[in-house]
């Protein structure tokens, strides 16, 4: 991907951390360092997170920061990918019924970004032109099926996992077969 395309984010805009922290722990750690490195900074965050995890407690933490003044939710393209609309109704409970939400939160605190592709490039790219300019640190966290996305609209250069891995870690039971390659490289599965 080429920087100069206009498919690409620009990283000059303001500072954008991406992290796969994606359960209670991991949301309370990503707290913890995000406070150290970047102290009296507001945050936006980007969010898609696999359905299996506890998008409850998970969001509860996540929604405790002080620094937090917007959320974009997302949803990656992948089946095991929580929909956006599952995530919302998560983050809805979490507030009401969460101690430590931080500051109240207003309707408009969260977005939805729901469509067949790009959720995650259109959360990004909301997220980005709405920190542009101010000290926002954009923080893109969650499911590790959301980065591959995330990576590509912020312009690295890196390949996504063959349609074969995604079968494999999305619990469809496919099983390489007999080593022989597709066209392509990746090892032919069977369902």
């Amino acid at each position: 991907m080429d920087y100069n395309s206009p498919s690409v984010l620009d990283l000059k805009a303001c500072t954008v951390v991406l992290d796969v922290g994606h359960n209670p722990p991991a949301i309370a750690e990503l707290a913890k360092m995000l406070t150290r490195r970047f102290p009296d900074r507001p945050v936006r965050l980007v969010l898609g997170m696999s359905r299996e995890k506890d998008l409850g407690e998970s969001l509860k933490l996540a929604l405790a920061s002080p620094s937090l003044v917007h959320v974009h939710l997302v949803a990656a393209p992948h089946p095991r990918a929580a929909p956006v609309a599952e995530l919302l109704e998560a983050a809805q409970v979490a507030v009401s019924t969460g101690k430590n939400t931080g500051k109240a939160r207003s309707e408009d605190f969260f977005s939805v970004h729901d469509s067949a592709l790009g959720s995650v490039s259109s959360g990004l790219r909301a997220a980005v032109a709405a920190a542009a300019g101010t000290d926002e640190v954009v923080l893109v966290c969650g499911s590790v099926f959301i980065m591959a996305e995330a990576r590509e609209a912020l312009g690295f250069k890196d390949p996504r996992d063959a349609p074969y891995v995604n079968d494999m870690v999305a619990g469809l039971n496919a099983k390489p077969t007999d080593g022989a390659d597709d066209a392509m490289g990746s090892p032919r599965i069977e369902k």
